[in-house]
């Protein structure tokens, strides 16, 4: 194919400033999309090309990129930025130009209550829904005597207290008794103190509202003391996704439960070939992130292509009616 039979998708990417991290991990997802879309044809038989420009992790010159790319630019499809902190002040611009915006992060779910129509999370679940299946496990498994009882911990922050706020509405919805619900305040953390008190009360399981993105709070000491105050791994419910880093950890992290958006070894099979067609081109496992930026672009694919055009509209309404099998799962929108 060559350039008069292009197709250009834009996205503001974070190559430079605090969130250059995250931005490696959405350009190199968008990427890699591009590539394997065009390696089996292209997007409606046209190839696709990416623009990517750089916010500098700036949240509002990543509205501004997304003005530029709409309305200078004229690019007909767009991808998300690489941060939960880019999101709000992006919403407003593609709100006004009736464009789906398709983004695998942002899982925040405060932004989710606001009365917004063209923003699409190409993800398994907001913070807010990260313990529903655990929870949905506990309920199961409680013994018929009585009713099952959960605690939960968290530290202060965004993450953990949505997490927080999604055990309160599930453990609620299956008639889960919450016996402890206890804020980490410091650091210092008193995790010996609160496990103790929380071991005492011999809940059924733990669900801890935790983020490796805070330097000052390692997992070890808390789940160290969760062992000592009597809570056993199998009872255990970290919000995080399983990396390599937690395989350091060794016998501490063995049969503790975790939230998973995605892992390399995910064995279905869109999944292996997406592993390793990131292992071949970089050299390194694919992380969480990157499959998430992927699905968004597969998502923008198949909505694309089951409308054969690209008007904001008309896709929104594609990605209201269908769902989208993706390497992070079968994904489907509601209003």
């Amino acid at each position: 194919m060559d350039s008069r039979e292009e197709i250009t998708v834009g996205a503001s990417i974070s190559r430079t400033g605090g969130w250059a991290a995250a931005g490696r991990h959405y350009e190199r997802a968008y990427a890699l999309w591009r590539d394997d879309v065009n390696r089996r044809g292209g997007v409606l038989g046209r190839s696709v090309r990416l623009l990517l420009l750089d916010d500098e992790s700036n949240p509002e010159r990543a509205a501004g990129n997304y003005r530029r790319l709409i309305d200078e630019e004229q690019v007909p499809l767009l991808l998300g930025p690489c941060h939960t902190g880019l999101v709000e002040p992006v919403i407003p611009v593609f709100e006004r130009a009736r464009l789906p915006l398709l983004q695998a992060t942002n899982g925040s779910d405060l932004l989710y209550e606001k009365d917004l129509s063209y923003h699409f999370l190409c993800w398994p679940a907001c913070d807010f829904d990260y313990p529903q299946r655990f929870l949905e496990l506990v309920a199961t498994a409680a013994p018929a005597s009585g009713r099952p009882r959960a605690a939960l911990v968290y530290f202060e922050g965004r993450i953990g207290q949505a997490v927080a706020r999604g055990v309160r509405h599930h453990a609620r919805a299956l008639d889960i008794e919450l016996v402890a619900d206890e804020a980490l305040e410091g650091p210092p953390f008193d995790h010996a103190g609160v496990m103790a008190r929380i071991g005492a009360l011999g809940p059924d399981a733990l669900l801890i509202g935790y983020s490796h993105g805070r330097p000052d709070a390692p997992l070890a000491p808390l789940l160290e003391a969760a062992h000592a105050g009597g809570l056993g791994s199998s009872m255990l419910w970290v919000s995080e996704n399983p990396s390599a880093r937690d395989l350091e950890l060794g016998p501490l992290m063995n049969g503790v439960f975790m939230r998973t958006t995605w892992v390399p070894q995910d064995p279905t099979e869109q999944s292996r070939e997406f592993a390793a067609s990131y292992r071949a081109a970089h050299g390194e496992e694919a992380e969480f992130h990157v499959a998430g930026g992927y699905a968004s672009g597969q998502v923008l694919q198949q909505a694309v292509e089951a409308v054969e055009g690209w008007g904001g509209d008309e896709l929104r309404d594609a990605l209201l009616s269908r769902s989208f099998p993706t390497v992070v799962g079968e994904l489907d929108f509601g209003p």
